[in-house]
């Protein structure tokens, strides 16, 4: 080894674990600063006996010929979903890829005659009450007929409304493993969003 270059080198030896050591002391230096800011309240979820359901995640708005309403982001729409067959009208069909299994669907109908008697969804549930059990549900300005699949694991709902010879077949199924809160919160957001055209 060259003379004029032991210096150098020697010097280098000695610095490689200083600065190494400065740079772990930088690093727990900057955790510390960052653990001790305080916490944010969006960052706390309460316990007690009623648990907080999950915010959804920002809606994503349809506006078709018939109506026009939003779904939960998140959701995709399905592909290679069938069109509007018989009296239907208009089909969307959503499915949410990462929650095991969330499915919307929203059919509208043309119907014969104004009247749920007309609408063969509705009609299929009626004829089960056993399986099926009837409520309302009013949301902004519209009052829905729901029908909830009482013998479906998770959650499965169906919510139907009338615009004179028109039907809106809105359904949600799906299982969630904290509970149906969050389900009924995204039910309740595409109902409180609809808007006939």
């Amino acid at each position: 080894m060259n003379k004029a270059a032991e210096p150098f080198v020697r010097n280098w030896r000695i610095l490689m674990p200083v600065l190494a050591i400065a740079a772990v002391v930088a690093g727990l230096a900057l955790l510390i600063h960052q653990m001790s800011k305080p916490v944010s309240a969006s960052n706390i979820t309460s316990v007690g006996s009623s648990a907080a359901v999950p915010a959804l995640p920002q809606p994503i708005p349809v506006s078709g010929a018939y109506a026009k309403f939003s779904y939960p982001g998140g959701m995709q729409a399905t592909t290679g979903a069938q069109g509007p067959m018989g009296e239907e009208v208009a089909v969307y069909d959503y499915k949410m890829p990462d929650v095991v299994p969330w499915h919307l669907s929203v059919t509208i109908n043309h119907l014969h005659e104004p009247g749920l008697a007309y609408d063969s969804n509705y009609l299929v549930r009626k004829n089960h009450p056993a399986q099926y059990q009837p409520s309302t549900i009013t949301a902004g300005s519209n009052t829905f007929t729901v029908m909830t699949d009482t013998q479906a694991g998770g959650f499965a709902k169906a919510a139907f409304l009338l615009h004179g010879d028109l039907s809106a077949d809105i359904s949600l199924t799906g299982d969630d493993s904290s509970g149906d809160s969050t389900l009924a919160k995204a039910f309740q957001q595409v109902l409180q969003s609809w808007q006939w055209q």
